[in-house]
């Protein structure tokens, strides 16, 4: 027999026992015919859950209580009673849309403690929305449940093992972790790849990174790119991101500056400010599209807007420099602090060096300090360096060389030619200077310099290797 003849007989059978008042046939025709705008058909899928509700069917009560709705917002009087009358005969979906009205006092008393009460018993018997609410709640450790990564870990399992999306991509991601349970990449993507075969956003994204970064499979730029434009098709906001870091990337063979232009777009069209910045900083260059400063300060306006740091401090760099849009340092002084409030290390060293030369705001060396040690907090080389130029000079900090050379290293650590070249030149300048030191620091600083393209540190090491003869 052929699969259309299966499914006429089938939905025959279906009908025969609706006719005879089957309530689980009642409810699984109103789930087949629940899909359809037309009235007619929306009239008999309510007379079917009326008639399953009617003969105490706890299942056709929940689903009544749910096709009654006109639109997502939408509470008839009716629906409360119905989820009472099935969670009262312990009906596992009912159980978790009670416990998630009074987790958002929808129709009832916002009461947590009440939907913990819920979605437990709901779990209980296997409900996956309240296996998975459950394992989140359980994860992070809120309305007063303690936090439990393996508890979360084991009920997120429950859930997808009954092709619960969500729960999958959790799951996953704690995998890949080893949050809750050993670290484990090839299981991770096991259930990644589930999640793609259910044609989850969010897992097919998960899987085309893993297969990006080999992480518990095979390394694969080819099927890697497959699947995050398919994640994009998909409605993951975070693939076309991820698809122009890809096609501008210098060692995965794939580089094409205007296809990564290209998908940042995507991204800028779907509101990602990820990819508005990126996009904006192509555009500043004119590399992989034309130079058009103005449109690059567009594109960080609508990041602003969208409350992205990043922007935030693109933006003020404009500003400061007058690039795109009209030069105003006080604008720029204010995208800075609204950056560096957010805790982005790289605002925190403009706006200090804004204070440190006066520039948009009121010369102050000791806010200088107290910015540039809030962002050397994060290891930023910038905020080391400089921080250890003010501790050199006493500016508004204590005169301190031995502290100024211990953030040096600090930077220097962490490959900053700046930090190297400073080095060299406390070495060198030093009462009793030790010149063998300022050469290694020296020589590194050129290194370092070549590496990252620095010119200007990578002339002054130089020279100064040239005067000491190195």
């Amino acid at each position: 027999a052929s699969a259309a003849g299966e499914a006429e007989e089938a939905r025959e059978l279906l009908e025969r026992a609706v006719a005879l008042d089957h309530p689980p046939a009642l409810v699984e025709l109103a789930r087949e015919l629940v899909t359809s705008k037309r009235v007619e058909v929306r009239s008999r899928v309510l007379r079917l859950l009326r008639r399953g509700a009617e003969l105490d069917y706890p299942p056709a009560m929940t689903a009544l209580s749910q096709a009654l709705k006109q639109s997502p917002g939408d509470d008839p009087p009716e629906t409360l009673p119905l989820l009472r009358r099935a969670a009262a005969a312990g009906e596992a979906r009912a159980l978790y849309l009670l416990g998630n009205r009074h987790e958002y006092g929808r129709g009832v008393p916002k009461d947590m403690g009440e939907a913990i009460r819920y979605y437990r018993e709901s779990a209980s018997r296997g409900d996956v929305r309240a296996l998975t609410d459950m394992g989140v709640l359980t994860l992070e450790g809120r309305a007063g449940l303690p936090k439990d990564p393996a508890a979360a870990v084991r009920l997120f399992r429950e859930a997808a093992e009954q092709d619960d999306v969500i729960a999958i991509s959790n799951l996953a991601s704690l995998l890949d972790q080893g949050i809750g349970a050993q670290q484990d990449y090839e299981e991770a993507a096991r259930w990644l790849r589930r999640g793609t075969e259910l044609g989850d956003a969010d897992c097919t994204y998960g899987l085309g990174m893993a297969t990006l970064d080999g992480k518990g499979i095979s390394v694969d730029v080819d099927e890697a790119i497959r699947l995050l434009k398919l994640a994009g098709e998909r409605g993951s906001a975070k693939a076309p991101y991820a698809l122009g870091k890809i096609h501008q990337h210098p060692t995965l063979g794939r580089t094409d500056l205007a296809a990564a232009a290209h998908y940042y777009g995507i991204g800028v069209k779907i509101n990602d400010p990820k990819c508005m910045n990126t996009l904006a900083n192509l555009k500043l260059r004119g590399v992989g599209v034309p130079r058009d400063p103005a449109g690059a300060a567009a594109l960080l306006q609508r990041g602003v807007e969208l409350d992205h740091a990043p922007c935030m401090h693109g933006l003020g760099s404009l500003y400061e420099g007058g690039l795109g849009v009209p030069r105003d340092p006080a604008r720029a002084v204010a995208l800075y602090r609204r950056a560096a409030a957010k805790g982005l290390a790289s605002s925190m060293v403009n706006l200090a060096l804004c204070y440190e030369n006066g520039l948009g705001v009121a010369k102050d060396d000791r806010e200088a300090a107290r910015l540039y040690r809030r962002a050397a907090e994060q290891e930023n080389p910038q905020a080391l360096v400089n921080l250890a130029l003010l501790h050199l000079r006493g500016a508004g900090v204590l005169k301190d060389p031995l502290l100024a050379k211990a953030l040096a290293e600090r930077a220097a650590k962490v490959g900053s030619p700046n930090a190297m070249l400073l080095l060299g030149q406390m070495a060198e300048k030093k009462s009793e200077p030790d010149l063998a030191a300022a050469r290694v620091w020296y020589s590194r600083a050129r290194e370092a310099a070549l590496r990252s393209g620095d010119a200007r540190v990578g002339k002054l090491a130089g020279d100064a290797l040239g005067r000491l003869g190195g």
